[in-house]
């Protein structure tokens, strides 16, 4: 059922330097337009940064193409992203943060990417972590 899709269209692991030459224009605009999404920059395997594009501000290449020139700049070399519904955009960035790393762990700890439901925790966790 197409409009039971979360993820509408994506693209794994494509090499940086191909799409700079571009302009990041080898995300196809039929699927990026102006729609949300969420990407993932790597160096070699490790993820090195998690980030989403809203369909207000700016587009998903344009996000992806910032870290060509900003504080990331140096620290990556391929990258994956993912057209999402936009009511799910945030929960699939702070999915994709919890699973990969502690938000303390981000080097840019500004992003605050949360999972927006309720969280419950295992019986031998509440021992060690008390009541939260």
């Amino acid at each position: 059922m197409k409009k039971d899709r979360v993820i509408l269209a994506y693209g794994r692991k494509w090499d940086r330097r191909l799409s700079e030459k571009t302009g990041f224009k080898d995300i196809p605009k039929k699927e990026e337009g102006r729609r949300s999404g969420v990407y993932v920059l790597y160096n070699k395997k490790r993820v090195v940064y998690i980030g989403k594009s809203v369909k207000h501000k700016k587009s998903l290449r344009g996000r992806i193409g910032e870290h060509i020139t900003d504080k990331l700049k140096n620290k990556w070399d391929s990258y994956s992203w993912f057209i999402t519904r936009k009511k799910y955009t945030s929960d699939l960035e702070g999915l994709l943060h919890n699973i990969f790393w502690k938000i303390d762990d981000v080097e840019d700890n500004e992003v605050k990417a949360e999972i927006k439901a309720r969280r419950y925790y295992q019986k031998s966790q509440l021992r060690i972590l008390g009541d939260e």
